[in-house]
């Protein structure tokens, strides 16, 4: 189901992000999350403690309270909470930030040996800024790279990411045994079809590329519930092309792949274009 630029918008207003800086309103461009005159580093990030704070936003402080020589509280600084995305809606995407960490491109980040860490890198046009905004069950940090005047940065790994580790691998020299992220009620597994997020079949299992078949976390309303449709078992011969009339059995293969038909789009290929049956027909 279509977000819309509408929705997006007062979604990201709701988690603190400056919706202001957003001009052109582009669909590309702020699916990507790239506002057009950008976003500090201290909203970002704790537009961020959402996702591990149950769904509430808190406004960001730089100080809890002040006292007197006494001991005397004299300054309280108030916070105040919204909550903007549901429990569960927030430990989902944990789970889906976590894999950046734990398989993606912040796979390097030492301290989720230790302890559950979830997170995003970025990175602008020309590599000319490095993010990374992560957090623990106990802490969120964020870290922007570049210069005052923009120039592409070149790393091995994400300088961001690096600086990241060092700072939270201190913040956390205390814990001991490994703590992962608690997951609220009404949160479920379930595998899906990785092309149709359908219950996956036999076919699913059968793709020429591998089994499609993934396990994800859903609310209990948004389970799959409808089988796959778009994967069809067919025969193809010794050169990937689907085997029409007879075919000798030692030369062909049961395999499964997508029997669908999509808009074309000027210039753009998908990645999955070959796996359609309508491909791999012979001319």
């Amino acid at each position: 189901r279509g977000v819309g630029i509408k929705h997006s918008l007062k979604y990201l207003k709701r988690f603190g992000i400056n919706t202001s800086n957003v001009i052109d309103e582009n669909e590309s461009s702020l699916a990507l999350g790239q506002l057009s005159n950008g976003e500090s580093l201290l909203n970002v990030t704790n537009a961020y403690t959402a996702f591990v704070n149950g769904g509430y936003v808190s406004t960001p402080k730089t100080y809890l309270y002040i006292t007197d020589n006494f001991g005397n509280k004299i300054i309280d600084k108030e916070t105040k909470s919204e909550i903007v995305i549901s429990p569960q809606n927030a430990y989902i995407m944990t789970m889906m930030l976590k894999g950046v960490v734990d398989t993606g491109t912040a796979s390097y980040i030492k301290l989720s040996e230790k302890i559950a860490v979830a997170g995003k890198t970025g990175t602008t046009s020309n590599n000319e800024d490095k993010w990374f905004i992560g957090y623990t069950p106990y802490l969120t940090c964020g870290v922007w790279t570049g210069y005052d005047t923009p120039r592409p940065m070149y790393y091995e790994k994400n300088p961001s990411c690096v600086i990241f580790d060092k700072i939270m691998e201190y913040a956390h020299r205390e814990v001991e045994d490994y703590i992962g992220f608690p997951a609220p009620l009404g949160v479920y597994t379930s595998e899906f079809c990785f092309d149709s997020g359908m219950v996956p079949t036999k076919s699913c299992e059968n793709d020429m590329r591998g089994s499609r078949v993934i396990s994800g976390y859903f609310q209990y309303d948004d389970l799959p519930t409808e089988k796959c449709p778009f994967h069809k078992l067919v025969y193809i011969d010794s050169d990937g092309l689907i085997s029409e009339g007879f075919v000798p059995f030692w030369k062909r293969h049961l395999v499964s792949l997508l029997d669908y038909d999509r808009e074309k789009q000027d210039g753009i290929t998908p990645l999955d274009d070959a796996y359609l049956i309508s491909k791999r027909r012979k001319n």
